[in-house]
């Protein structure tokens, strides 16, 4: 709480790095109650002033359509398939529409771009992702590989497991 005290006080002041993490705070219900829509506020702010980390958790809410927490979305998704009759939901629970920030794959690259060019990994090897599925973007191999080695070679464990996966 006093974090979320201090944090929200810098962030009001305009600082990036502190709105960044007023937004996480807010995402994950620490010293504040959960609330996807204020922490995507707060991402937004600080990603619009070129905060790399910002601008992946902008991009993370724009590629999965991110607004609720994923038990409030679980809770919505058993809730429609019981009072249809169903003995269980599909797996994939990020494809419930309209419960959260509409899925938008070319803001997803757009943000994660920003990010990725000032070193962020998990934007780097998201991006790289993206490309290789021509998800957001035109597909274009020799760009995936371009940001998912760039994300290898800071060690990031996913994009090492990719890149070797290709080789």
């Amino acid at each position: 709480q006093k974090a979320c005290r201090e944090w929200k006080a810098a962030a009001d002041a305009g600082q990036p790095d502190a709105q960044f993490y007023l937004g996480v705070l807010y995402a994950n219900g620490l010293g504040t109650g959960r609330d996807l829509k204020e922490a995507e506020r707060w991402y937004r702010q600080s990603a619009e002033q070129g905060y790399a980390d910002a601008e992946f958790a902008v991009g993370e809410m724009y590629a999965r359509g991110w607004r609720m927490s994923r038990g409030e979305v679980d809770a919505m998704r058993w809730f429609q398939f019981e009072s249809r009759g169903d003995t269980a939901p599909p797996d994939d629970w990020e494809a419930i529409p309209d419960y959260g920030v509409p899925q938008d794959q070319k803001k997803a690259a757009f943000w994660y771009k920003l990010a990725a060019e000032q070193g962020q990994a998990e934007a780097q090897y998201n991006l790289g992702r993206l490309y290789a599925t021509g998800k957001g973007v035109p597909h274009d191999e020799e760009q995936a590989v371009v940001w998912v080695r760039a994300a290898a070679s800071q060690g990031f464990a996913p994009a090492q497991a990719r890149l070797g996966t290709r080789y």
